[in-house]
C-alpha cells in the first residue's frame, strides 16, 4: 500500500473492516448447514465466476455469477451466501493466472462480504409467507444494493489511486451492467418461486442461460473494440485518398 495516498489507504481499510464486520456477524447468526445443497451453490457460483467480461474505458471486468449470488440470497442462510460470495471472489482475482496483489485481494473479497452481506438483510425484510410480489420487489431491492455497493467502492477506490472521477468511473460501470443486474434479479425471482415447487436444484438449470449471456457480452465488446480500432485505420486511409 505505499504507492496508495493516505485517503486510498483510510478507504481501503474501511471497507476492509466493514466486510470483516459483516463476515463476524454472519458467523455469530449462522444456521444448520446442508452440505449438499451449499456445495452445489458453491461449485456452481465459482464456475461462473470464471466467466468474466473486461469491460471497456475502466479497469475492471464483470462476472456472470451474479444470478447465482441473488439466488442464494433467496434460498440460503447469510453465512452461506456470504462466504459463497467471497469464494467467487477470490476466484475472480485469480482467474487470468496473473499474480494479485494481496491487499487488491484482501480488498475485492472485503467488498463483496459488504454487497451480500447488505443484499442479504434487504432480500429478508420480508417475512417467509409475504406474498410473492413482495418478495420479488424486495429481490429487485437487493440487487440493486447489491450493485451500489459492490461498485461504489471500485469506484471511489480508482479515483482515488488513479486520479480520476470516481462519478464518471461509476458512470461507465451504471452503463455496461445495470441491465444485466436488473435481468439477473428477474431470474432469481423466477427461479426462487419454482423452486418450492421443483426443489432447490432449480438453479442448476440457469447454468446455460447465464454461459449465453456470458458469451452475448463478450461477443459485444469485442465487436466494439474492433471498431474503435478500426476507426483510425479509417481515417487514415481516407485521409491518403484524399
Amino acid at each position: 500500500m505505499k504507492s496508495f495516498s493516505i485517503s486510498a489507504k483510510l478507504f481501503i481499510g474501511l471497507v476492509i473492516a466493514c466486510g470483516i464486520g459483516v463476515l463476524g456477524y454472519a458467523a455469530m447468526h449462522r444456521e444448520a448447514l446442508i452440505v449438499t445443497r451449499f456445495a452445489a451453490f458453491l461449485i456452481i457460483t465459482v464456475l461462473a465466476a470464471r466467466l468474466n467480461v473486461r469491460l471497456p474505458g475502466i479497469d475492471g471486468s464483470m462476472s456472470v455469477n451474479l444470478p447465482f449470488i441473488l439466488i442464494a440470497l433467496t434460498q440460503l442462510s447469510m453465512l452461506e451466501t456470504v462466504v459463497i460470495g467471497c469464494c467467487s471472489a477470490l476466484i475472480q482475482c485469480f482467474w487470468n493466472g496473473k499474480k494479485a496483489d494481496p491487499v487488491k485481494v484482501l480488498f475485492n473479497v472485503c467488498n463483496m462480504a459488504n454487497s451480500v452481506g447488505l443484499a442479504y438483510f434487504v432480500s429478508n425484510l420480508a417475512g417467509l409467507t409475504s406474498p410473492v410480489v413482495t418478495k420479488a420487489l424486495l429481490l429487485a431491492a437487493a440487487a440493486a444494493t447489491y450493485f451500489v455497493v459492490n461498485t461504489a467502492p471500485v469506484a471511489i477506490i480508482i479515483g482515488l489511486v488513479e486520479k480520476k472521477s470516481a462519478v464518471a468511473t461509476w458512470s461507465n460501470v451504471f452503463l455496461w451492467t445495470y441491465p444485466y443486474y436488473l435481468a439477473s434479479a428477474g431470474v432469481a425471482s423466477m427461479v426462487s418461486t419454482m423452486s418450492h415447487i421443483v426443489g432447490w436444484q432449480t438453479p442448476l438449470l440457469v447454468l446455460p442461460v447465464v454461459y449465453g449471456v456470458y458469451c452475448s457480452y463478450r461477443k459485444f465488446f469485442s465487436s466494439s473494440q474492433q471498431e474503435k480500432l478500426s476507426d483510425p485505420q479509417k481515417l487514415r486511409a481516407t485521409a491518403a485518398h484524399n
